[in-house]
């Protein structure tokens, strides 16, 4: 089952907005991401028992997306004319399409990493 969660976050301007989307643009969790200005609504899918990803960016938003404040909230049903599934598609090397490196983040063994890496 793949959990859907609703983010919206501040950024200190909407050239900063801009460089997170552009970042995260090719990450497989995130869904839909739309700027308005300095604010931002990310779509996300989070994979069955993995929802630590998305509450550590809530709790951590400087952190990860590089936002100043965050919301989250996760739908109990979606509505969509077709099947969300997080991307499995396999990317060469040790870093992830948003550029982290997996394997040297403190909170890999509750997260798992990213899904687009071969981290065996």
């Amino acid at each position: 089952m793949v959990h859907v969660g609703a983010m919206c976050m501040s950024f200190s301007s909407p050239e900063e907005a801009e460089k997170a989307a552009t970042r995260y643009s090719r990450c497989p969790k995130v869904h839909f991401w739309g700027n308005r200005g300095e604010e931002a609504t990310i779509i996300l899918k989070v994979p069955e028992g993995r929802r630590f990803w998305s509450d550590y960016i809530l709790d951590h938003p400087a952190e990860t997306f590089g936002g100043l404040e965050a919301s989250l909230t996760y739908m109990d049903k979606v509505y969509a004319p077709r099947l969300i599934e997080v991307g499995y598609e396999k990317v060469e090397g040790d870093t992830s399409p948003c550029g982290s490196v997996c394997r040297k983040c403190t909170s890999l063994g509750r997260c798992g990493g990213c899904p687009a890496l071969s981290l065996e």
